[in-house]
């Protein structure tokens, strides 16, 4: 399989007027388009140590000295708690918490390839302009939401910018698009014990790169991905998928705790919300507030409140909901964070 990451799916509706840019994977932008690309090389990884991101304008606004701004946005989460939701950004993590937006503190890494779990998080991506940390980061773990960083592997080396975890499982898939000292070829790699091996996935079944994917809360073997076609579903750690979803072009992938699957995606010239019932195997759409020219690019669920969801699209909205989806608040507007929706 040829991997398209870091090159641009240009998304046509079909009145002519509209055109969203995805990114494949949650390429970081440095061209102001939403979601953009650190540069348009298939290989991105070949100028990973270029890329050390410029954090001068980011969360900073000469109008208002108190308001905090989000450039682009590279993931979603919540805390172990389900108190905070975190925004990984390019300058560290935004967080919201009690109605309330708080500015990044510490070191202000450019995380990429963001996935919470039950102790922390696992992420990739780029040490802040003027950090002695090499760059890149490698895959990195923080089990106190970003004030510290454990590097697990390719440290100085390798940038995922695809990458998911299982919440209880830890099981870790990566999309590689360099050949590294751990990874001899570029595709879908695994691991079981926090990179001390990795296994390499076949994905035999799919014929277009995946732009999103999500690992199961507790089965490490299973692991979903999407792309421009659908939605596919593998068993057998990424060996063999099969389709769960077709005809809707699957922008962002999520498992709730209970091992539903959330996807968001563009059916029929729309954005859409559906979640897919495992045991059932029906899908069902959940209501969202009307997107302009835009589409869900991350999904997030509260680990203890499981009615809380939370989303944000290309164009940097950001949506939370405490009933499933009945009502929406919004708790950014193009970027702007907006205190509300305690």
């Amino acid at each position: 399989m040829k991997f398209l990451v870091g090159k641009r799916v240009k998304m046509m509706f079909l009145t002519g007027l509209a055109t969203i840019s995805i990114m494949m994977l949650g390429a970081c932008a440095n061209d102001g388009v939403p979601n953009g690309e650190v540069n348009n090389s298939e290989n991105s990884q070949e100028h990973e140590h270029e890329n050390r991101p410029d954090n001068s304008q980011e969360n900073k606004d000469p109008g208002d000295p108190n308001e905090i701004s989000l450039m682009h946005i590279h993931g979603l989460g919540y805390s172990e708690h389900g108190e905070q939701i975190l925004v990984p950004s390019h300058m560290g993590l935004t967080v919201y918490s009690n109605g309330k937006w708080m500015a990044p503190t510490g070191e202000l890494h450019d995380f990429m390839g963001f996935a919470t779990v039950d102790d922390g998080f696992y992420s990739s991506g780029h040490p802040p302009d003027g950090s002695t940390l090499e760059n890149p980061l490698g895959l990195v773990v923080s089990r106190d939401e970003g004030r510290s960083l454990e590097f697990l592997d390719l440290y100085g080396e390798s940038d995922f910018h695809g990458l998911t975890a299982g919440y209880k499982t830890h099981a870790i898939y990566v999309v590689n698009t360099a050949v590294n000292s751990r990874m001899k070829s570029k595709g879908l790699f695994y691991t079981l014990d926090e990179a001390k091996t990795w296994a390499q996935s076949e994905m035999n079944g799919i014929s277009l790169a995946p732009s999103t994917m999500a690992a199961h809360p507790t089965n490490d073997a299973i692991v979903a991905v999407g792309n421009q076609q659908g939605t596919y579903l593998s068993t057998d750690y990424g060996n063999h998928f099969a389709a769960i979803l077709e005809g809707t072009q699957a922008t962002a992938l999520f498992y709730q705790y209970n091992g539903d699957l959330l996807i968001g995606g563009v059916r029929q010239d729309a954005p859409v919300l559906l979640r897919f019932h495992t045991e059932s195997k029906q899908t069902e759409e959940i209501k969202i507030p009307l997107l302009e020219q835009d589409a869900i690019q991350y999904i997030s669920q509260n680990p203890v409140e499981s009615d809380e969801l939370v989303f944000t699209t290309f164009a940097k909205d950001i949506y939370l909901t405490k009933d499933n989806g009945r009502t929406w608040v919004k708790i950014a507007d193009k970027g702007i964070c907006l205190d509300g929706g305690k």
